[in-house]
């Protein structure tokens, strides 16, 4: 496990990086669940619950919060490594920097428990969940460049089919909005995971390919 850790800290391949984020956040979305001081609730609560001091019913919720808050905790701590990733590595990506130290400043604020100050806790969770909606679309832009036309389709289907009715129904207040978070959050992660598999899949096929031109008959 430690190793693990340190190579994902150390690596240089910013897709394992945003694999790490997106698997990080799952992690601490599905225990978290299962750690609720009571039976979680998908179409009436948010996932924000998960980090609440208590429960909607107003029983204690220390273990959910601790695995909700680690894995925000360490998404930041991603985020920023992506940020300076991007900083050694690429010379035109101030944008990309910005919104990833954005994103790391927005998962340390969902932090404050909602039930606490939910006002600097929605701040935060919106900048978080905006940064993660951005780099969905960058890499699927990517996807684009170097594969065919109907996979980048499908990717943009599902992402902007999931984000664009929660942020409708959050708008106007309307109770389903708790049901389209779900489908947004597990659709945001489903893109990225196969999108950036895609793409470590693509250069490692691309790597093989210059060494055997490279490699002596």
């Amino acid at each position: 496990m430690k190793g693990r850790i340190r190579k994902i800290a150390l690596t240089e391949d910013p897709h394992e990086l945003f694999l790490a984020l997106v698997s990080t956040f799952a992690f601490g979305v599905i225990f978290g669940v299962r750690l609720y001081g009571e039976q979680f609730l998908s179409s009436k609560y948010p996932y924000s619950s998960l980090g609440a001091v208590r429960t909607a019913m107003g029983f204690p919720n220390f273990w959910a919060r601790f695995v909700f808050n680690a894995a925000l905790l360490l998404c930041g701590l991603l985020l920023f490594r992506i940020s300076f990733w991007y900083h050694r590595n690429d010379q035109n990506s101030n944008l990309k920097q910005f919104f990833a130290l954005l994103g790391a400043m927005g998962a340390f604020l969902m932090m404050i428990p909602c039930d606490v100050n939910n006002f600097y806790h929605s701040i935060g969770a919106s900048t978080f969940v905006g940064s993660i909606w951005i780099f969905t679309n960058l890499v699927l832009i990517k996807m684009c460049e170097g594969f065919s036309f109907p996979i980048y389709l499908i990717g943009n289907l599902v992402t902007q089919g999931s984000v664009l009715p929660y942020a409708w129904t959050f708008l106007i207040n309307d109770p389903s909005k708790q049901v389209f978070q779900k489908i947004t959050t597990w659709g945001l992660i489903s893109v990225l995971i196969v999108s950036h598999l895609v793409c470590m899949r693509r250069r490692k096929t691309k790597e093989e390919g210059t060494k055997e031109i490279l490699s002596p008959d």
